[in-house]
């Protein structure tokens, strides 16, 4: 089972990467969509602040961390 536990790690670590920089890069594109267009777009801007934002924090957080942090938000819920 621990080689279970440590291919489901690799796994969620790729994920994490892929999600974190496609996020990254989809905030970069929208602010620079927003400010260098024949118009700005400023609403554009902080939408693509916000998601670059929380790219980086997917990206920088990683694996261990994500996973750390949905089994302690899991047990806190109330069965009854």
């Amino acid at each position: 089972m621990d080689w279970l536990r440590n291919l489901g790690m690799i796994v969620l670590t790729g994920v994490t990467i892929i999600v974190g920089i496609v996020t990254l890069g989809w905030g970069l594109w929208d602010v620079g969509n927003g400010l260098w267009g024949s118009n700005k777009e400023f609403r554009k801007v902080i939408i693509g602040i916000a998601i670059g934002a929380v790219g980086a924090i997917i990206l920088g957080w990683g694996a261990p961390a994500c996973l750390e942090f949905f089994k302690n938000a899991g047990q806190q819920i109330p069965l009854r």
